[in-house]
């Protein structure tokens, strides 16, 4: 419980953004986590809030600049807030949410998509989508949806047909 309770205390040094209901989604997918990808999670990872492109994604902290269009409202959000630094020297992983996911999805699958992306992150998975590779896009988003189920999640964030599908037949 006391971990828990930490990851509540600390919630503003890893989630870079002020929507309530994203913060809420962290913190109880973080609360179903095993204790050290928690711990990785706490250590080396960044949610970072960013407009309606995409629901989520995992990107490394160069990546952030500079800022392809869709990202632009997270950044604005991370300048004006003075997290810019932090976001780019401390993670190695950057986490980014589309605020829209609470609205568009059930809880649980929204639970779902936040594991799926921290199960990308653990496995050290780039963001190899960015660049034109062929099928390991595919195989990278089965491998983050069976690890996302063995931490116990169900949802969209767990359909690996349906997730790799996009990277299949695009």
């Amino acid at each position: 419980m006391e971990d828990l309770d930490f990851l509540y205390e600390s919630i503003s040094s890893f989630y870079c953004g002020d929507n309530p209901d994203i913060e809420q989604l962290i913190l109880q997918a973080l609360a179903r986590l095993p204790k050290e990808v928690r711990e990785f999670v706490c250590d080396r990872c960044r949610f970072l809030s960013i407009g309606g492109a995409a629901n989520a994604v995992v990107l490394n902290g160069s990546m952030l600049f500079p800022p392809p269009l869709h990202l632009r409202e997270g950044i604005k959000w991370a300048i004006e807030q003075g997290k810019v630094e932090e976001l780019l020297l401390n993670p190695q992983k950057l986490i980014l949410l589309s605020e829209h996911i609470v609205d568009k999805y059930e809880w649980e699958d929204n639970l779902s998509l936040i594991a799926h992306e921290i199960a990308h992150a653990y496995l050290g998975h780039d963001p190899c989508h960015l660049e034109p590779e062929s099928n390991l896009p595919a195989k990278r988003e089965f491998e983050a949806c069976d690890l996302a189920r063995q931490w116990g999640f169900n949802g969209r964030g767990t359909d690996g047909e349906a997730r790799a599908a996009y990277f299949i037949n695009s």
